[in-house]
């Protein structure tokens, strides 16, 4: 899986004057990013697979236990963060 940037993202970020909540660990599963209509925040968006994907290259899960591990860390942990959070992390599942 390819690395990301983290630097060029917070860059870019910075150079926008904007600022996200970012994922510790899942860098690899990040697609891009999309302001906020606040103009001060934007949400880092992530792909499902390739962040399971992460667990199973990094950690050496099978596809169904990081499937479950991310499901109830981080799928979970983000639907108890309220909904007027600035910043907070998309996750989507790509075609």
């Amino acid at each position: 899986m390819e690395k990301i940037d983290t630097d060029l993202i917070n860059d870019t970020l910075e150079a926008r004057e904007l600022s996200a909540m970012l994922m510790d660990g899942l860098d690899e599963g990040i697609l891009g990013f999309l302001p906020n209509k606040d103009e001060v925040n934007a949400h880092i968006v992530y792909s499902r697979e390739k962040c399971i994907q992460v667990f199973v290259d990094r950690d050496g899960m099978s596809h169904e236990e990081a499937v479950e591990f991310f499901e109830y860390n981080t799928v979970r942990a983000l639907e108890y963060m309220p909904e007027d959070v600035a910043g907070k992390p998309i996750i989507i599942e790509e075609f």
